[in-house]
């Protein structure tokens, strides 16, 4: 969704596309995405009617429950069948904080590193931080999520000026 939102015109294709689809007479389409303050403002910026189209839904977290229950239905859909032991699922939920999407790439991973058919706390550290023959869910978070966002911020005109700027000053203190 970052992504899309900025690149020129996404606001304008969002909206043309939506009423081509009334046009055609779907009715009651969702589309559901999830954007950041930024992205949002650069659908804004492209087409004034995107807060009229669009509306902000905030989605709860897990509770607990909910990612013991997503869990057990996750795995037992699989073959074999593994399972997870109550200490992995908790962290899986501590350190998800409920996050839906963050709650399956830890345990995407912890499953991944399961050798035994028992995910428990060693299988979920491993799958969270990686290993050797695992990414991990910390490094596939980051590439996904922050990786270009950061690289595009520091590779910029404006961060070579403030970096060059600090480099030739004297001072403990640049002013841009």
């Amino acid at each position: 969704t970052e992504h899309v939102a900025m690149l020129p015109g996404a606001g304008s294709f969002l909206k043309n596309l939506f009423e081509q689809l009334q046009g055609d007479h779907y009715q009651r389409v969702m589309f559901l995405t999830c954007a950041t303050p930024n992205a949002v403002d650069a659908f804004t910026s492209d087409h004034m009617s995107f807060p009229r189209l669009f509306r902000f839904v905030e989605l709860p977290t897990l509770k607990r429950a909910e990612t013991e229950e997503l869990v057990d239905k996750a795995l037992s859909a699989g073959q074999p069948v593994v399972r997870a032991d109550s200490a992995a699922v908790k962290a899986l939920h501590r350190y998800s904080d409920g996050f839906p999407g963050i709650a399956q790439e830890l345990g995407f991973w912890a499953f991944e590193a399961n050798t035994d058919g028992v995910i428990d706390v060693d299988d979920f550290a491993s799958g969270v931080v990686g290993t050797r023959a695992l990414k991990g869910a910390l490094n596939t978070l980051y590439d996904r999520h922050f990786r270009k966002t950061l690289t595009k911020d520091i590779l910029s005109d404006r961060y070579r000026t403030i970096l060059q700027l600090m480099a030739d000053s004297d001072s403990d203190a640049v002013t841009i």
